[in-house]
């Protein structure tokens, strides 16, 4: 008997050792979740992918840019009201006024309350803040919310931290006294809810109440998997215990207050008060009222049903409760709590949608390191704009979707050359054609350029007038321009035999382009979109472009910086000049018109066919278009109308002088002999010449006929 009581009392202390061990081990899991949750994935935070803002100026017209479709992208509504409230709009023949709302981004001059423009045949004359009397000559409206980049741990959510010291008082006392009254009393979790809710329980013989307290609510979000079982809530209730013995109240009422959820806005849940007052009310949470107080902490019971666009009544309902809690509580006075009753319901419905740019969210995080996406940041929120614009993107998208099957494999890219802005991007979602078969033609302008540089004594070998196939060849007499508008493969090789094959070879590898000689043809080695973008870039800026990138530059006093990564070529601005007025189409003019000086400039354009597809390219100084399409089955045509549809209207100061570089004069040319244009001459262009090299003979063509002559590139 006594070694059987030995046994047993051995027995019964290794199984307390062993027992204790697994306590004293659960103990150090439960402490290790909590330190890691607080110290580490408490502290990260989604990155707020936006697209560009966009500034209108004096003398912008409201269809040219197209500002009543920006606005709608935002969420403004048209509105009749004599003067428009916070994120509405109005418009008159001679007036249109709008209300910009506060956004959460700061430092990039973006305007924000009522704004009057007058208008003259719909051209913006004057700008002015009603509310102080400012006049302004240019307005910026705030970007589009695109994606978001979640941190590590965590899915997509629209979360933006405030630390507990700037949060609204009055919305914390509204969410305490809704979720857990007596937060600051209990020890993590609260016996006399947990009675309270299994009483409630029993007596409807379901689950109806919970008890849950606020640091368990928070375990349950950010350490614990969503699913109700016994064993996840009883370690919901150990982690909480721990937490609130490690960390103070304040601590871990900031972290829930920043993480809580409350419903959707879009395609994205908002999680946090300073995400949630953004989202549903337009503001910061700090400027909250009593009734939108009350209204945001009601909804965290029911975020996606206790919504007044879902069941105003009943969310109406449940305001008013909460607005008793606090006056009940000495939270607001009798006249607070009245006025509030009565307060309208105005939480917004937050039906975003933003553009499908997924190929271009690609570029920004490639841009935007993996370390610094996940790094831990103290209390700060990250808003990334990048130079998207997304009324472009949209347009865009919706021109490759009416092409069927051809535009789902297109690129298309459309770009600021002078910072190197992407402002629209649309790429096959698989890996796609990298630009593979890309041959000398899609390089055409870069081909041009020996044979329009000037030899060493200065004198221009070859203008865009000068015969280059002579009556003796083939092709009868031709200009230069005339070549390229109907025999450009033929003008393509004379080209490069004129300048010599090794000349075209450094040429390219000054623009970028890898290429070899071989049997005295030019190869080229395979370029994708957006490195063949890049050269046009360049061309369109004279020889010096931003580099091609996402992100947007726009500095606090909302000018774009200067200290950019540059691409820069040793040709001559005027030689470049030549090659691209090459590619655009000659104006047809008579000899009487004048101040052509200030006619809007035309772009550049031309379309390309290689083995695997068709490149189309337009570009001015300010904005460089590039699609290139797998295939041979559309036409030129085709490509061209959707140019002329989405490449948007020169701004103002974009005229045939604004960039025209020293050493450039124009002409008046009889467009069948290249001649200085007389009287007889039936169709006179406007055409571009280095100086000394314009043609002083006047045309001796008798022109009994009208001459025939297309200038157009053929499709």
């Amino acid at each position: 008997m006594p070694s059987r009581r030995k046994k047993i009392l051995s027995l019964a202390k290794r199984s307390l050792f062993v027992f204790a061990a697994l306590i004293g081990a659960y103990g150090i899991v439960l402490t290790s979740m909590v330190l890691w949750g607080f110290e580490v994935k408490l502290k990260r935070w989604p990155l707020l992918i936006h697209s560009d803002t966009f500034t209108m100026r004096v003398g912008d017209h409201v269809d040219g840019i197209q500002l009543t479709e920006r606005l709608k992208r935002l969420g403004y509504v048209e509105t009749t009201d004599l003067i428009p409230g916070p994120g509405h709009w109005k418009s008159s023949p001679t007036e249109f006024r709008v209300y910009l709302r506060p956004t959460p981004l700061t430092g990039r001059q973006i305007g924000t309350g009522p704004v009057r423009m007058g208008l003259v045949l719909g051209a913006i004359r004057s700008m002015q803040f009603t509310g102080t009397g400012a006049e302004v000559e240019q307005l910026v409206l705030e970007p589009e919310l695109l994606d978001i980049a979640p941190a590590t741990g965590y899915p997509k959510q629209l979360c933006r931290p405030v630390p507990l010291d700037r949060i609204n008082p009055l919305l914390v006392a509204a969410i305490l006294l809704t979720e857990d009254t007596r937060f600051f009393s209990h020890l993590g979790i609260d016996f006399t809810s947990i009675y309270r809710a299994l009483l409630a329980n029993l007596k409807v013989g379901r689950y109806a109440e919970g008890a849950s307290t606020v640091p368990q609510q928070l375990i349950r979000m950010t350490l614990l998997s969503p699913e109700k079982t016994l064993w996840r809530k009883f370690n919901e209730v150990c982690l909480a215990l721990v937490a609130d013995t490690i960390y103070s109240k304040e601590r871990i009422l900031e972290a829930y207050l920043n993480r809580v959820y409350f419903g959707q806005c879009g395609p994205f849940p908002v999680h946090g008060v300073a995400a949630a007052s953004w989202a549903f009310f337009g503001k910061d949470q700090a400027d909250l009222d009593p009734a939108e107080c009350a209204l945001l902490a009601a909804t965290i019971k029911a975020p996606n049903i206790i919504r007044p666009s879902v069941h105003p009544e009943r969310s109406r309902g449940r305001r008013n409760v909460i607005l008793g809690l606090l006056f009940k509580a000495g939270k607001i006075s009798r006249d607070q709590y009245d006025t509030a009753l009565t307060d309208p319901m105005t939480m917004s419905a937050c039906a975003m949608r933003p553009v499908k740019a997924g190929a271009f969210v690609g570029l920004v995080l490639a841009k935007w390191a993996e370390t610094r996406l996940n790094a831990p940041t103290e209390n700060g929120g990250r808003d990334l704009v990048t130079s998207l614009d997304p009324l472009l993107q949209s347009h865009a998208l919706q021109w490759l979707k009416d092409l069927g099957r051809a535009g789902e494999t297109a690129h298309l890219i459309a770009a600021t050359p002078a910072t190197g802005e992407i402002k629209a991007y649309v790429a096959p979602t698989e890996t796609g054609w990298s630009g593979a078969g890309a041959d000398l033609m899609a390089l055409f302008p870069l081909a041009a350029i020996p044979a329009l540089t000037p030899n060493e004594s200065g004198i221009a070998r070859v203008t865009l007038t000068t015969s280059v196939f002579q009556p003796s060849g083939p092709h009868g007499a031709l200009t230069l321009r005339q070549a390229f508008a109907s025999h450009r493969s033929a003008l393509l090789t004379w080209l490069v035999s004129n300048a010599g094959p090794e000349k075209i070879v450094a040429l390219l590898s000054e623009f970028g382009v890898r290429s070899k000689l071989s049997g005295g043809t030019v190869t080229i080695q395979p370029l994708t979109p957006i490195e063949t973008a890049q050269i046009y870039a360049i061309a369109a800026r004279l020889g010096d472009a931003g580099e091609l990138h996402p992100l947007s530059r726009s500095r606090e006093d909302g000018k774009k910086e200067s200290s950019l990564a540059r691409k820069r070529v040793s040709v001559r601005p005027d030689t470049l000049y030549l090659a691209n007025y090459l590619l655009s189409e000659p104006e047809a003019i008579t000899l009487t018109d004048s101040r052509l000086d200030k006619r809007r400039a035309r772009p550049s354009r031309f379309t390309a066919i290689d083995g695997e597809g068709v490149w189309s390219i337009a570009y001015r100084p300010d904005m460089i278009m590039l699609m290139r399409i797998r295939g041979t089955g559309l036409s030129g045509a085709v490509l061209e109308r959707g140019v002329r549809k989405l490449f948007p209207e020169p701004p103002s100061w974009v005229t045939s002088a604004a960039l025209t570089p020293e050493g450039i004069v124009f002409r008046k040319i009889c467009a069948g002999s290249g001649l200085r244009a007389t009287s007889l001459c039936p169709q006179v262009i406007h055409e571009a010449f280095l100086k000394g090299s314009q043609p002083a003979e006047w045309c001796a063509l008798p022109h009994e006929a009208p001459i025939k002559s297309s200038s157009r590139p053929p499709p």
